[in-house]
């Protein structure tokens, strides 16, 4: 069983959908969210807009600020702003410093999940040309995380690459009993 308490995130991660709700409801957004963190039992830094993106938080505190996006904004909300985290100018560097192909991202996804997370580990694997699979071991603390987070993570991440007809599927979960998430992406190479 995964152990929450012990479970951090880098600020980059909050950073990436931090900004992206403050450019689409403002700092009123942000503030919102907050608040609803704050009523939850969220004792951090109060200046979310200004997290140091090196620093490292409690996991807890980003599936609080997850949750404040779904609850407040709703479900694909929180779905849009997965998918766009992983177009942020820091996020977006490192995946075209290793990844400028499908194939290539799934080789590399061991080397980027460290980067960010101190728990868990992906492995990815090219099945043939336009298919692929992400195994995440120990990646998620809770079902939305994996399901919604993740998978428009995954897909966003794609997105930044010249590929189309991105389909990314959470075909295999651990809180349905499987013993790692997984995930089917398929694509196409744009000419």
């Amino acid at each position: 069983m995964m152990d929450i308490l012990s479970m951090k995130v880098a600020g980059g991660v909050f950073a990436a959908r931090i900004a992206d709700i403050k450019r689409r409801y403002g700092s009123e957004g942000v503030k919102k969210i907050y608040e609803y963190m704050k009523k939850k039992g969220y004792r951090g830094p109060a200046d979310l807009e200004n997290l140091r993106v090196k620093d490292m938080f409690p996991m807890k505190d980003f599936l609080l600020f997850l949750r404040g996006i779904e609850e407040i904004y709703g479900k694909a909300e929180l779905r849009r702003n997965s998918r766009e985290a992983a177009k942020k100018k820091g996020v977006v560097g490192m995946i075209i410093k290793w990844a400028g192909t499908p194939e290539l991202l799934m080789r590399k996804a061991s080397e980027y999940w460290p980067e960010f997370y101190n728990f868990g580990r992906l492995e990815g694997d090219v099945i043939e040309e336009g298919h692929g699979i992400i195994k995440g071991f120990d990646v998620s603390p809770e079902p939305f995380f994996c399901q919604d987070v993740l998978t428009e993570y995954f897909h966003g991440v794609m997105e930044n690459i010249n590929v189309k007809d991105i389909k990314v599927v959470h075909t295999k979960c651990v809180h349905n009993g499987d013993e790692h998430c997984e995930w089917e992406l398929t694509w196409k190479k744009s000419r």
